[in-house]
């Protein structure tokens, strides 16, 4: 009996034996995993540590909680290309078009589906921001406003790690009348009955576990083979994270906003501030499980117990190749459709037919419309070369395809 509990089907045992070794090597802390087959739950796992405050650990539990970063911008691209699908926004007018005062600062041209690429040009903000500002969609709105494209709209593509979902959700608000966090919980998550909120509310708070960084350096004989993403991108990532300068460590930050004041003195740093569990940033301010991302996903490509959430029509709109190459904020190869990673043999998923959404230092969740596959993985233990993610989706790959062959 390994260290997880819960259910696994037989074909997916060599998914938990990989999960339970994650913990058994300290590569892992605390995590839940879960997969559906055709719609329906075929492994349900949790296992590990919980880390409820500083200095205290207790079981993780099924019903865990854990932000999710910018695996976020998955559950926030399936709501906006809902809307469009509904006809409620067209993802190819200029922002402008449902918000006139972005027209500012040559933004005009910039389109929702540029946004969901990550295609605007805004993936950092010039202006100083304050904690007031931050929790405030009004000032923050004023300052995207404001913001200058730091490229031709549409000319390149760099990933805007927190102002895609400031900028979503303002053309969302505006096209909708309703705030893109409300038609997460009222259109999704309480139709599929979800663990999962776009900003947690204060009942909920008890169920979350506080994220770790791992102290472990990336190892090249553990990275080799589950990705051909080079050692020196990963090292060169992580250099990236610690430099205050660099345009990737600038977006995650906020020009370092998000690692100064109380920010800073927060036990665990500035992924464990509450703010980023409240705020309901669409970019990156989920809470959810793995069981409620996997069953999410399942839902964009087949009907879960009658309910389907994007049409046929959407996923393949959705998932059309609109950003691939070297990305002006992380420095590396990445791959966009509106809104979705999809699959590259850098950062792989299951198959070609993949889409989904990464977050930082290890959670993905994404579904695979060849297989009828949908897979999630949340940790509270963040690595730079996200070693975990790597070797679970190495094992649902080869689970897969020891079925397909029979």
């Amino acid at each position: 009996m390994g260290l997880s509990q819960g259910y696994c089907a037989d074909a997916f045992e060599g998914v938990r034996t990989i999960f339970d070794e994650n913990f058994e090597r300290g590569y892992d802390r605390g995590a839940t995993l879960s997969v559906y087959a055709d719609g329906a739950p075929v492994v349900d796992l949790w296992g590990g540590r919980s880390i409820p405050d500083p200095g205290l650990s207790e079981a993780y539990a099924r019903n865990s909680l854990q932000l999710i970063f910018c695996a976020t911008k998955g559950p926030s691209a399936v709501c906006v290309n809902s809307l469009a699908d509904q006809g409620v926004l067209d993802l190819d007018v200029p922002v402008a078009e449902y918000w006139p005062e972005f027209a500012q600062a040559g933004k005009e041209s910039i389109t929702t589906r540029m946004v969901l690429a990550h295609r605007s040009g805004l993936a950092v903000l010039d202006e100083g921001v304050c904690l007031e500002d931050l929790e405030n969609t009004g000032r923050l709105d004023r300052i995207i406003q404001r913001q200058e494209p730091a490229w031709p709209p549409g000319s390149a593509h760099g990933y805007q790690i927190l102002t895609s979902g400031f900028i979503l959700d303002g053309v969302v608000r505006r096209a909708s009348g309703r705030s893109l966090r409300e038609i997460f919980a009222t259109e999704i998550a309480e139709p599929l009955g979800l663990d999962a909120w776009i900003g947690l509310p204060a009942a909920q708070r008890h169920r979350l576990s506080y994220v770790r960084w791992s102290t472990d350096r990336p190892d090249k004989q553990l990275l080799g083979g589950l990705s051909t993403g080079s050692f020196d991108e990963v090292m060169l990532l992580a250099r990236a994270l610690r430099d205050p300068m660099s345009a990737f460590n600038r977006s995650m930050t906020i020009n370092g906003i998000l690692n100064s004041g109380e920010f800073a003195t927060t036990p665990g740093g500035m992924l464990n501030h509450p703010l980023l569990w409240s705020a309901g940033w669409a970019g990156s301010g989920m809470v959810a499980n793995a069981s409620s991302l996997a069953r999410l996903y399942a839902a964009c490509i087949t009907e879960v117990d009658g309910l389907r959430v994007l049409s046929e029509s959407a996923v393949d709109d959705a998932t059309r190749q609109q950003s691939w190459g070297t990305d002006m904020t992380t420095v590396m190869p990445t791959r966009f459709g509106s809104g979705f990673h999809l699959h590259q043999e850098r950062a792989p998923m299951l198959s070609d037919a993949s889409f989904g959404h990464s977050g930082m230092g290890g959670t993905i969740a994404f579904a695979d419309r060849r297989y009828g596959i949908s897979f999630a993985y949340v940790t509270n233990f963040l690595r730079v070369d996200e070693l975990c993610r790597h070797r679970l989706v190495r094992a649902i790959t080869d689970a897969v395809h020891n079925i397909e062959a029979g």
